[in-house]
């Protein structure tokens, strides 16, 4: 079996938070440190959907190791990954070579020259009323961080640590922009690009060292692991002494991020933003330059502990075949999971769901963008070298693959999940943005002219709600469509491109349109049976129709013998339309 990318950490180590002389009500929530002060003390599993987990860690490592032999399940067959820590992408140690693989994390600085290959190229800060920030780089978060060269044959660029600013009333930021590298045997280099901003305020704790890679042996295997040397939960990167810790902004503020990434990195990208607009440019020869501005999103976070008993036999192991997790009942630990990794992120939201209730873990402030781990299968939606599209939402987990394109039905599907409650028991409110460039559109749509305009639907399971009509607009470019006040669980949403005048309508049906669902959409309807007699007769099939019925934007689907549609409904035609 291929090797699987895994983007998620186990931790099982307690942790000790920074103090800071600003008032606790100025601290954000952070999901890591609530997830550390319920630890059960035994008997536990958890799970906490996390952007960026990896972000905290102020400096990247790389390290080498042999690809284990997959099973069909996922599951390792004999030694599992015995990692080793590498001084360089080109160490003589850590050959690129069939059976082993090379990986890493690089951290963006801010750019020194113009033919870098990757860094941060400006940041920008603008207040509730769009004016723009005077922004000071005050320098690295670790101060002491010793650079990483680029490494231009494998397309890495140079990794440092993550920059602070300063505006001119002493506010500060911080950009994590990173990526996961991975280069299997002998394939080219795989990329997965995570950005964020967070306002932050320095503290300081005497008891911190300054970040380093480690690469001691696992107790329990005597395997080799690398990481560098983790932060408190709460700091968003750390120092000697020092750690910087996520605040609440008094006001809301709007970001914009030019990040330069390496040519290779193309397809999709994801975001946690709102409002947003961005633009891809060419940087030089052998890089690109992509612009996010955007405002932040509420995120509902999904999460929480189990007791280990409450759970299926062998439940961790079902999940994550290759995890190599601690067995013993009497263990208690949780694992951070990626919310973004093509499907694996709903597949593993749909394990834990009916074991973590309706309900999130926590509400944070997000803003951060970055590259899907899958590409398209559509032709259309996949073009190397370029960036084929942005997927922006607020949703706990969602899929980061592109959207689904249904040539029959004109629409595109894209699949999302939280709970269906916040912290404090209020319903979840969705938002979702999707941009596509023109040319996309109108080779999905099979005409050289744009679809005059798109309907925007949620559907769960059995019904469908109509929350947004949009015009597409072209706009350098690009054709933006959103929906917002959608409710949670785990919808999937549906864009349908309306149909021009030059188009012909398809012929009104009652079957149901073919969409996509995270939840069953059959319904079986009862068929009556005959009436008992000393000479019974046979009885021939009874067909069932299925019709359509609206009230306001509400839409629901009827399956009976003689459908009719509830109270205060309306038959439709189309489920999809406005």
């Amino acid at each position: 079996m291929k090797k699987q990318i895994r983007f998620f950490v186990i931790v099982m180590v307690a942790v000790t938070t920074a103090t800071s002389s600003y008032g606790a009500e100025t601290l954000a929530t952070d999901p890591l440190e609530i997830m550390d002060k319920s630890r059960p003390a035994s008997g536990a599993r958890g799970l906490v959907f996390v952007e960026n987990s990896r972000g905290g860690a102020s400096i990247g490592y790389i390290r080498y190791s042999h690809i284990p032999v997959f099973e069909r399940d996922g599951s390792i067959k004999g030694k599992y990954w015995d990692w080793k820590k590498c001084d360089g992408w080109n160490d003589s140690n850590c050959p690129v070579k069939e059976g082993f693989a090379l990986e890493g994390r690089v951290v963006l600085g801010t750019c020194i020259d113009s033919q870098e290959l990757g860094c941060i190229d400006s940041f920008k800060v603008f207040n509730s009323f769009g004016a723009g920030k005077k922004l000071t780089y005050v320098g690295k978060a670790f101060a002491g961080a010793v650079d990483l060269p680029e490494a231009p044959n494998l397309g890495i660029p140079r990794s440092s640590s993550p920059p602070i600013y300063a505006d001119e009333q002493g506010a500060l930021f911080v950009v994590r922009a990173g990526f996961g590298i991975s280069i299997s045997g002998v394939s080219p280099t795989s990329y997965k690009l995570d950005v964020d901003v967070t306002q932050v305020i320095r503290t300081n704790n005497s008891s911190l060292t300054a970040p380093k890679v480690e690469n001691p042996k696992e107790n329990r295997t005597g395997l080799g692991i690398v990481y560098v040397n983790p932060a408190p939960s709460g700091c968003v990167v750390t120092d000697a002494g020092i750690c910087y810790k996520a605040i609440n902004p008094e006001s809301e503020n709007k970001y914009t991020v030019s990040v330069r990434v390496p040519r290779a990195v193309s397809g999709w990208l994801r975001g946690r933003v709102a409002d947003a607009n961005f633009d891809v440019a060419n940087a030089n020869d052998k890089s690109q330059l992509i612009t996010v501005t955007a405002k932040s999103v509420k995120l509902p976070i999904a999460g929480g502990w189990v007791n280990y008993n409450d759970l299926p036999s062998g439940f961790i192991e079902k999940v994550w075949p290759s995890g190599g997790y601690d067995p013993s009942p009497s263990a208690s630990y949780y694992l951070l999971a990626d919310p973004s990794q093509g499907d694996r992120g709903l597949e593993e939201y749909s394990a834990w769901s009916p074991y973590l209730k309706e309900k999130a873990l926590t509400t944070v402030s997000n803003w951060s963008f970055g590259t899907n781990l899958s590409g398209s299968d559509q032709s259309c939606l996949k073009v190397p070298g370029e960036i084929s599209g942005f997927v922006a939402s607020n949703a706990s987990v969602y899929s980061s693959k592109p959207p689904q394109w249904d040539a029959a039905t004109s629409s595109l599907t894209y699949k999302v999940a939280a709970p269906h409650l916040d912290e404090s028991g209020n319903v979840n409110s969705g938002n979702y943005t999707l941009a596509m460039p023109l040319t996309s559109i109108k080779c999905l749509y099979g005409q050289s002219n744009l679809p005059p305009s798109a309907t925007v639907s949620v559907v769960y399971g059995n019904e469908i709600t109509t929350v947004a009509t949009v015009s597409l607009k072209s706009d350098s470019g690009w054709v933006f469509f959103s929906a917002n006040g959608f409710h949670f669980s785990a919808p999937s949403i549906v864009v349908k491109f309306n149909s021009s005048g030059s188009t012909p309508t398809p012929a009104a049906s009652n079957s149901p349109v073919p969409v996509a669902s995270s939840k069953p959409a059959i319904e079986t309807a009862p068929i009556p049976t005959a009436t008992p007699s000393s000479t019974p007769k046979p009885q021939a099939p009874v067909a069932t129709k299925v019709i359509w019925c609206a009230k306001g934007n509400a839409k629901r689907k009827v399956t009976a013998v003689k459908p009719v549609c509830p109270k205060g409904f309306k038959k439709i035609a189309d489920p999809l339309a406005r």
